[in-house]
């Protein structure tokens, strides 16, 4: 990857690829060093990497500059879709516009970092609280939304519910996927079909039909969503015996073993 924009709160890399379909992706939330989001999901595509230096929700100029660059980099492709999870959800959805895009996935992305917008969001106030001006907003655009979003998570489900009011999003709901959502994607192996299936041709009526109805089949399988069943006052995910197979991260596995009786 190359980097083609850097500023004190934005960095842009760069991997081209044959194709006529491009991906914008906006790094997530961090505590840890920022990194680009889903280099290996996306590497069968061009794709540009936004990533966040600070947990700045992209308010800040260099988001729009970055933005620019992009749109006028991204001409010779079909199909323009920016990806983002959480913050950079929120990115994938706000930015879209400025970048030209046609299509738009975020999952489990916020509506707005500006707290009298959303005063049912308590997560992440040390950031938010260092964000001077609220100016990145979403809107309804020529971009076609989908947020993918657990509808059990009290506050997603508020943001995705804001999120289809002001642009029109189409919401498809992963029951116990917990936040992120991609987590519980990641534990099914469902992540390099979900990029393919948001790059892709396909209608966008119907566009995540497939990736639901796996997850649906599949969810009890899922340490993530087992887990997040678990919290909610629910035992009908967990398994009968620490003998069925359960997928995803070890320590969160081990979590749900504990609960084996």
């Amino acid at each position: 990857m190359k980097l083609i924009y850097a500023d004190s709160d934005i960095d842009v890399y760069f991997r081209d690829s044959n194709g006529n379909a491009a991906a914008i992706t906006f790094s997530n939330w961090t505590r840890v060093e920022p990194k680009p989001l889903w280099t290996d999901e996306t590497s069968k595509f061009a794709a540009f990497h936004v990533v966040a230096k600070r947990n700045h929700w992209y308010q800040c100029e260099g988001a729009l500059s970055a933005a620019k660059l992009i749109g006028d980099a991204t001409l010779r492709f079909e199909r323009i879709v920016t990806l983002g999870s959480s913050m950079g959800g929120f990115a994938a959805i706000a930015l879209a516009p400025a970048i030209g895009a046609t299509r738009c996935v975020a999952i489990s992305p916020q509506f707005s970092s500006d707290r009298t917008k959303t005063p049912f969001e308590t997560r992440w106030a040390e950031d938010i609280a260092e964000i001077a001006k609220h100016g990145l907003r979403i809107d309804r655009s020529s971009s076609i939304t989908h947020v993918l979003f657990d509808p059990y998570h009290r506050q997603d489900a508020s943001h995705a519910a804001l999120i289809r009011e002001a642009a029109g999003a189409q919401l498809w709901p992963l029951k116990f996927s917990g936040h992120p959502s991609g987590f519980a994607l990641h534990d099914l192996n469902l992540m390099e079909l979900f990029i393919e299936t948001a790059l892709s041709e396909l209608d966008d009526a119907s566009l995540f039909e497939n990736i639901t109805r796996q997850y649906e089949e599949r969810s009890r399988t899922s340490a993530t969503a087992i887990l997040n069943n678990f919290k909610h006052g629910d035992r009908s995910y967990i398994p009968t015996s620490r003998d069925e197979p359960i997928f995803g991260n070890q320590k969160v596995i081990e979590q749900v073993l504990a609960l084996v009786k």
